[in-house]
């Protein structure tokens, strides 16, 4: 049996959960609301999957099936810091 795709598993890892506690706090009494909630979860997982980041999630929650974890990001990668700028020397102002 094949496995699942990395990203339909990432978007029911997120959507399940989702999807029960909408069904729990508005089944009963607002099912308009409901809906409502079902089509926002399925416009943010649509684009979650154009970004790929239900296979990031699927990568992180089930690492020995879909891949190596992902590492965890250092604060401040790909972002300039006043360390990382050279200082103003002031050359412009007059």
């Amino acid at each position: 049996m094949d496995q699942i795709p990395t990203e339909i598993f990432g978007a029911l890892v997120i959507a399940l959960p989702l999807i029960v506690v909408a069904f729990a706090l508005f089944w009963r009494q607002q099912k308009q609301v409901f809906f409502f909630a079902l089509a926002a979860l399925i416009v943010g997982l649509g684009y979650l999957m154009a970004t790929g980041a239900t296979t990031d999630v699927a990568k992180w929650v089930w690492p020995s099936v879909y891949g190596e974890e992902l590492p965890p990001t250092e604060i401040g990668d790909g972002v300039d810091t006043p360390a990382d700028t050279p200082a103003d020397s002031g050359a412009g102002a007059q």
